[in-house]
């Protein structure tokens, strides 16, 4: 039987945290290669491999695209420059290689990495052009509590559910009292005005993240965004630009379409779609008569939105409770954000301006995905995960 080895690429001190859940519950042998140091030593502590990247400039050099780094969040936010991140990608590569493909022997190699569209990503996707018998897999947090996206080409545009949604059509379909019931749960619970999506709340700020951030800073491995600006955000400094707009209540305006807003430079807008939210609006508006656009509650620049709406008669801007807004509204339009989703939960007319493998959605693939597709693994919980779900998540790679 072949060694089974398993890879784990970590670019984010949480999806660390998630992984070394997984190694323990998968066993074997597991290797780490972070560009953070939080996750290398405490790689290192349990007793796995560990190789930590950022600092190494030799080894093997890639042919990758401009056009596939351009598509990682690092280079389309402006966090690292093209040329570093084929350096940071080559890195990465390079430790796997030492680490697993030392001998020409046969290898049963798993690679694990979060999202995809990542430097993490690209190195992952070129270890498997370079040793195709690699098996790879994306994760990612799905639109749902409790919930993990799993697929081996990528995660939204890139997965092979948005390549292929007759995919969905292989999995086991829900009962509709099962369906019902579930929906009546997450319903009710979305709807507590005490309600938080646990990605949205607020992380302490440690001595590791201190240290992460300042190698991230002295070696330029901006993955995610300016480490000082991620600081800054954890002490509470604000450094917005909010332009007074003028809110309306929907029971005021009648018959209306609603868009919620994503962040401006939410990597969904500038990897996964065509559109902005300025460019959703004013197509839109050419639509209908009535349009109900709600900011992102995480926006810190709403000066585009004062521009976007003005001299336009039939826009009008809120601030109220999303789900309220899917109900009442005649139609939703998203670019690709999770509205979009529980509005197809909720069983109203969505159209999604983005790339989004939802667009794709009937009744019935809408219940595969919720019940089947989707794994059963809670990011953001400490709890151990069972052997048996690590193994179904190692079941979808290719």
């Amino acid at each position: 039987m072949k060694d089974r080895k398993i890879v784990f690429l970590v670019e984010y001190d949480k999806a660390g945290e998630f992984f070394f859940r997984f190694a323990a519950a998968i066993g074997g042998h597991c290797v780490f290669v972070t560009a953070l140091p939080s996750v290398y030593f405490k790689a290192k502590l349990l007793g796995y491999q560990a190789f930590l990247t950022g600092w190494r400039k030799h080894g093997e050099k890639l042919s990758v695209s401009d056009a596939e780094l351009e598509a990682t969040k690092a280079v389309a936010l402006g966090a690292m420059p093209i040329r570093k991140a084929r350096d940071r990608a080559c890195e990465v590569f390079n430790a796997v290689k030492s680490a697993v493909f030392t001998d020409e022997e046969n290898k049963d190699v798993y690679v694990l990495t979060w999202n995809g569209a990542s430097v993490s990503g690209v190195a992952a996707r070129a270890i498997k052009q370079h040793y195709p018998e690699t098996k790879l897999l994306f994760l990612e947090i799905a639109n749902l509590p409790g919930k993990i996206f799993v697929d081996p080409k990528g995660v939204n545009a890139q997965s092979s559910l948005y390549r292929d949604p007759l995919l969905l059509d292989l999995y086991d379909l829900p009962s509709d009292k099962e369906f019902s019931e579930w929906t009546e749960n997450y319903v009710a619970e979305k709807s507590k005005p005490s309600y938080v999506a646990p990605q949205a709340k607020k992380q302490a700020l440690g001595a590791f993240a201190l240290i992460d951030f300042f190698y991230s800073a002295v070696f330029g491995n901006n993955y995610f965004g300016s480490p000082v600006l991620k600081i800054k955000n954890y002490l509470g400094y604000k450094n917005e630009n909010k332009v007074k707009v003028d809110y309306v209540k929907h029971s005021e305006v009648g018959l209306f379409a609603f868009l919620p807003l994503q962040v401006s430079n939410d990597s969904q807008i500038l990897i996964n779609s065509d559109v902005d939210n300025v460019d959703a609006i004013r197509l839109i508006s050419s639509r209908e008569s009535c349009l109900l656009v709600k900011p992102h509650p995480a926006e810190r620049d709403t000066s585009y939105l004062a521009q976007a709406v003005l001299g336009m008669s039939n826009v009008s801007v809120t601030d109220e409770n999303t789900f309220d807004l899917i109900r009442a509204s005649s139609k939703v339009y998203t670019i690709n954000s999770t509205v979009g989703l529980e509005a197809l939960i909720l069983g109203k007319n969505v159209e999604f301006l983005g790339r989004s493998y939802f667009s794709h959605f009937n009744n019935d693939r809408l219940k595969r995905y919720i019940f089947s597709f989707l794994i059963n693994i809670d990011f953001f919980s400490e709890s151990k995960i069972s052997r048996l779900d690590a193994e179904n998540v190692l079941s979808r790679a290719a």
